[in-house]
């Protein structure tokens, strides 16, 4: 419920909760029901909604399990998260290009090298520099 006050909040304006379910693209009937916990979403479903969201604590709620890859807080600025994307997206495609272990030395100095150019700076090339 609260993801939905949330929601309204964000739009600036009282919004149905089947506004709601229509921007989760899911039936306001199913969502009525997962709201008052008579059901749960499915796995598919559940994580459709989180990505919609930004938000995976969803998962953890319902007992699943958090599906692979990297998630980017929705409780970060806007600009952060999209840095964030936008670097993590160029780490991910430059490893794979040069087909590099994500573990080695050259990969994580690579990753700093990337995040720093985004504007973001990495613990240890935090400490070298400070």
């Amino acid at each position: 419920m609260s993801k939905f006050l949330d929601w309204q909040r964000d739009r600036g304006s009282l919004a149905s909760l089947a506004e709601f379910a229509r921007y989760l693209e899911v039936g306001d009937k199913s969502l009525n029901t997962w709201i008052k916990g008579r059901n749960n979403p499915t796995y598919k479903t559940a994580v459709k909604i989180c990505k919609k969201l930004n938000d995976f604590s969803l998962l953890g709620i319902l007992g699943y399990s958090q599906p692979d890859g990297v998630f980017i807080p929705a409780s970060l600025p806007s600009e952060l998260q999209e840095r964030l994307r936008l670097a993590l997206g160029e780490i991910s495609t430059t490893i794979k290009a040069k087909s590099l272990d994500p573990e080695s030395d050259e990969a994580l100095k690579l990753t700093s090298a990337i995040l720093e150019r985004f504007g973001l700076a990495t613990i240890s090339s935090s400490r070298k520099s400070g």
